[in-house]
């Protein structure tokens, strides 16, 4: 089975419902209106859980940046159809180099030893786009929640990405 990011949203939208007794209550400590949330739980209704509304539920529920986008309970880590095969990385991105960032780099060696985006993501339990997402980003730096995660999976040590390993 394969979840994008949007359907993984979803339903840890549900999951966050109900762990804050109900929509109302959920919006109420994320600073949303019942309406979006419901629009947003609708499948009728066009409305995805966006990348700003993904980041105030995760702060107003105190979890993790980017929890909203992790697969973790919702597909089995063996099941490598789960994420989308983003596909020629290596072309988008070059040889990792050209970005100066540090970060960036370090998840290149990453993504070419698990031999490729999709490898390491679902190694790491992330969406395939939002690896991608991380890796192009202007803003440089991998938020330190998701960095952790990502070494821990991958098993190199804490604080890894950060500095300038010898693979």
């Amino acid at each position: 089975m394969r979840l994008d990011v949007r359907e993984i949203r979803r339903k840890k939208l549900l999951h966050l419902v109900e762990e804050a007794g109900g929509q109302k209550a959920l919006a109420a400590r994320c600073g949303l209106s019942a309406a979006y949330i419901c629009q947003m739980l609708s499948e009728k209704v066009n409305r995805h859980v966006g990348h700003n509304a993904a980041r105030r539920l995760e702060e107003g529920m105190g979890k993790a940046y980017g929890w909203m986008d992790v697969l973790d309970t919702f597909a089995p880590p063996e099941d490598p159809d789960r994420v989308r095969d983003a596909g020629g990385a290596r072309a988008v991105y070059g040889d990792g180099a050209a970005s100066g960032a540090v970060q960036r780099r370090n998840l290149w060696k990453l993504v070419e030893r698990e031999g490729g985006v999709a490898g390491m993501a679902a190694r790491c339990r992330i969406p395939a786009d939002m690896l991608l997402g991380v890796m192009e980003s202007a803003a440089g730096e991998v938020p330190a929640p998701l960095a952790r995660c990502i070494e821990r999976q991958m098993g190199v040590p804490d604080g890894w990405l950060d500095g300038d390993p010898k693979m």
